[in-house]
């Protein structure tokens, strides 16, 4: 009985424990030690940043590095930052006031407070979250959030969407601190764009614990951003930075403006398909047996709407290939439409490994076509040229990559018949007199046609269709004469 009455003990005080460890609510751990302890004072910290920005670059990933510095206050309520980065000749500066039902702020350079919508006012809530997680937490505790079914031994998490961004918060569960963030929203290029900021480093000061080194990671690690705080101390007040303007009230978001499309029929083979807003001619090459479509700008959506425009010229025909010419989203950006209708993708050499990263990427948030119904990716590389024939019509695609001085990948197009050559955006010819200097883009393209030998009369651009006071269409010669201008 002795026995009995021992291990009916021990099995309810295990039971009592871990029940008592069930009830543990980590997110207000975690809360009492990186918010509660700020109370009505403002955390003031010094901060240095390295950001890499994806641009219009020369080749896939590369990016435009920036090294800023500033000070941040931040307490539960409120969130104020002012920074600077040194240009070529001039410093630039940046403010940014946040709080529960105010946003201000003015850009680089900028002289006036921008104006914002109710998702800039969102957007920026996850944006404090790159310098410290205070003011994040704050919001979060305050909706209440339960852990999610994903939480793991090491880490319980909390999921919740601020605006169009899923936000996941992972606290560890050895010692009650945020280990990282992950954010998730939708981009155009790379579908679900995934984010994680990595906090290290914490300090503790009068019993607030706070990162001294955070690490952004996008994109499967192609970009990575951090942030490193050098100094931290309790401040009594916040500056005032701007003053609130006149009739302040944040705007709803601009509505996009839909895609506007019509077909130029050059001549009985050979297709152009304008689309607006995107200012953007795509190509449809129509051959005995099967069609050649390219550029597609943007997103799958305008992919969608070239493919039904292709339809409508030969409804029984194939899409056998679909090229892109150079890896810039006005050109790439609809590839995804083409690999779900199973069309061979004309890959510029060196673009492989990019083109796999787009089409595999996730696109839960907003699902398109490839999302849907998944196809595997048919791909053939272009490393110099490469000849398309049949008895109507012949198209040569030419590499001609650097000689473009605009992207390592860049590709023409070229038929031998018409003397025609459509390319992306090389060529800068006004719509009226007196032709300028070429551009070192026009100068490549020029180089490029006499070095590959071929008959050109016409070239085609396809952006800007519209604006800029610019001819799509263009004499060769014109281009020739751009040549002679000093």
């Amino acid at each position: 009985m002795k026995n009995f009455i021992v291990v009916f003990i021990v099995i309810t005080f295990l039971q009592s424990t871990v029940s008592s460890a069930a009830k543990i609510d980590h997110l207000q751990a975690c809360y009492a030690k990186q918010v509660k302890a700020v109370g009505a004072k403002f955390l003031s910290l010094t901060f240095s940043e390295q950001t890499h920005q994806l641009y219009h670059s020369f080749e896939p990933w590369m990016t435009l590095r920036k090294n800023i510095s500033g000070n941040i206050w931040v307490n539960a309520t409120s969130f104020t930052k002012r920074d600077s980065f040194i240009g070529r000749t001039k410093t630039y500066y940046s403010n940014t006031q946040l709080d529960h039902d105010l946003l201000l702020t003015m850009g680089y350079g900028d002289t006036a407070v921008a104006e914002i919508t109710n998702d800039d006012f969102m957007d920026a809530m996850v944006m404090t979250a790159r310098y410290n997680p205070l003011y994040l937490l704050e919001y979060v505790v305050r909706r209440r959030i339960s852990p999610s079914t994903s939480s793991t031994g090491e880490f319980e998490q909390y999921t919740l969407t601020i605006n169009k961004t899923i936000v996941t918060l992972s606290i560890r569960t050895s010692d009650d601190l945020l280990d990282h963030i992950t954010t998730t929203e939708q981009h155009n290029l790379y579908g679900d764009l995934v984010a994680n900021y990595f906090y290290r480093g914490y300090k503790n000061e009068n019993a607030l614990h706070f990162p001294t080194f955070v690490e952004i990671v996008q994109l499967g690690g192609n970009v990575r951003d951090t942030v490193i705080i050098s100094l931290a101390s309790y401040s009594d007040t916040t500056p005032t930075l701007m003053i609130i303007p006149k009739n302040y009230h944040p705007g709803e978001a601009a509505v996009p403006k839909p895609t506007e499309i019509s077909t130029e029929h050059y001549n009985a083979h050979i297709h152009f398909v304008n689309l607006q807003p995107a200012n953007m001619k795509s190509m449809i090459v129509e051959f005995k047996d099967f069609l050649l479509l390219a550029e597609a700008p943007h997103t799958s959506s305008n992919g969608e709407l070239i493919i039904e425009e292709a339809k409508k010229i030969a409804p029984k025909k194939p899409i056998k290939y679909f090229a892109f010419g150079h890896f810039h989203p006005h050109y790439l950006g609809g590839v995804r439409a083409f690999v779900h209708k199973h069309a061979t993708i004309l890959c510029p050499e060196g673009d492989k490994e990019y083109l796999k990263f787009i089409v595999d990427a996730n696109r839960t948030m907003e699902p398109d076509s490839l999302q849907l119904q998944p196809r595997q990716l048919l791909m053939q590389e272009v490393k110099d040229s490469m000849t398309i024939s049949d008895d109507s019509v012949t198209l040569t695609i030419y590499v001609i990559g650097k000689k473009s001085t605009h992207a390592k990948d860049f590709m023409v197009y070229y038929f031998p018949k018409e003397h025609l050559l459509f390319e992306d955006e090389l060529t800068w010819i006004p719509e009226t007199p007196p032709i300028k200097k070429a551009s070192d883009r026009q100068a490549g393209l020029y180089h490029a046609i006499k070095d590959l030998g071929i008959n050109v009369e016409t070239i085609i651009r396809s952006w800007p269709i519209t604006g800029y006071k610019l001819k799509s269409i263009i004499p060769f010669s014109e281009v020739e004469e751009s040549m002679k201008v000093q």
